[in-house]
């Protein structure tokens, strides 16, 4: 996987202008170049609690001290990265999500804190809530659409003191409260389900221009793709793939399809990298490839990708088969055989509309027939299993050999 590009915000101690540390470069900005120990430490270093911080001789404090809401900068930089020329930045972005860290109240600082410093930090306390009203009405119409997000806990953490990592306990509780809000709860959702489903690939230009613009640090070299992931970032994929195969038949268009494989076979390429892997959870996945191909199979344009997709099917049924076969497990064994089959039956389907011949009239029809009947009638011996399912399935291929 591509490293995600970050920049948090730090002001120089100088002349108290803030400045963005970045994990990446790009043309138009002068970088200090950080380490990120070194950004993290400048974008914490908040005033009679830490230090300032030296990079490359500029010394920098806490970043919340002049962009305590980072919306204006986020924009800011995502223009520059994406459309300097117009600034037209908002068609360009499918989610815009700005979380923050309590409601004001004003919060205390320590009796040893300096008074400009208490006057400062009530001035951003309620400038946060005034920058998170501009940037909302900024987005209204990704507000309206769903698209644009604003997480913040209304109350309990008003009198939270800056210094006081003691009440974890409190900030906890207050965040969960705001959390179980049925409001929130439906944000929530509402914002978990637009970042699970793209409405568009990025377009061609914009993909050069993010190249271009955006390069590596110095002495680091290209971004790395990773061929492992996490599990959460495995079970993220065939979630979305599984997403785009439980629409209504009506509503799948060829692109859900097609993506739908393209999370499945990312998911089956880290699952096969990753050591502890079971062959259950690949045959599982090759299950879930094998009906992506079929019904990209079903809603080809030609015949000639009609046939490729049902070929993959195939062989994505067999990887499926061979790996229950590993699990020592009968049932999921004799589930993939019927999986099997259909594929069977289906192909029979196509080759016979590639030689312009009914499918009845095949001659491998009879055994692709008799092969599904008798893999249908294997499944009978678990009784766990919805037999109407199967039997439906069963049904509709068979009605593909031009059998009632």
């Amino acid at each position: 996987m591509i490293s995600t590009a970050s920049f948090v915000c730090a002001k120089f101690q100088k002349t108290s202008a803030t400045t963005r540390l970045r994990s990446y470069r790009i043309p138009t900005a002068s970088d200090l170049d950080p380490t990120i120990l070194e950004a993290a430490l400048a974008t914490s270093a908040a005033p009679t609690y830490f230090s300032d911080v030296a990079i490359g001789g500029t010394r920098l404090v806490d970043g919340a001290l002049g962009a305590n809401n980072p919306t204006q900068e986020v924009e800011e930089e995502a223009s520059d990265l994406w459309c300097e020329e117009t600034g037209n930045l908002q068609p360009l972005v499918k989610c815009f999500i700005s979380v923050g860290t309590g409601h004001p109240g004003i919060r205390s600082v320590s009796d040893r804190g300096l008074k400009h410093l208490l006057e400062t930090l009530q001035k951003e306390a309620t400038e946060t809530e005034s920058t998170s009203e501009k940037f909302l009405a900024r987005w209204r119409d990704h507000v309206e659409k769903g698209r644009c997000f604003r997480f913040n806990v209304h109350h309990g953490l008003e009198n939270v003191g800056l210094a006081e990592f003691a009440q974890e306990e409190s900030i906890r509780t207050a965040a969960f409260t705001y959390l179980q809000k049925r409001g929130t709860i439906g944000e929530v959702k509402t914002c978990v389900d637009n970042l699970r489903m793209k409405e568009y690939e990025p377009t061609a230009e914009f993909t050069r221009r993010l190249k271009e613009q955006t390069l590596p640090q110095l002495g680091q070299g290209p971004p790395v793709t990773s061929s492992r992931a996490t599990s959460s970032e495995i079970s993220e994929l065939i979630s979305q793939g599984n997403m785009r195969l439980k629409l209504p038949p009506d509503c799948v268009a060829r692109d859900d399809l097609v993506k739908a494989h393209q999370n499945f076979s990312k998911a089956l390429e880290y699952l096969k990298n990753d050591p502890s892997t079971s062959p259950k959870q690949v045959s599982r996945l090759c299950q879930k490839l094998m009906e992506t191909s079929i019904r990209r199979s079903m809603v080809a344009r030609d015949i000639d990708e009609r046939k490729r997709h049902a070929d993959q099917s195939s062989e994505y049924a067999e990887k499926a088969l061979d790996n229950a076969r590993k699990c020592e497990d009968d049932c999921m064994v004799s589930q993939a055989e019927f999986m099997l089959a259909c594929v069977g039956a289906w192909r029979v389907y196509v080759t016979a509309r590639m030689s312009r011949v009914e499918p009845s009239g095949h001659p491998k029809r009879e055994g692709a027939e008799v092969l599904l009947e008798q893999r249908l009638e294997e499944l009978r011996r678990f009784p766990h299993l919805d037999m109407d399912l199967y039997e439906a399935q069963a049904r509709k291929y068979l009605g593909y050999l031009g059998l009632k």
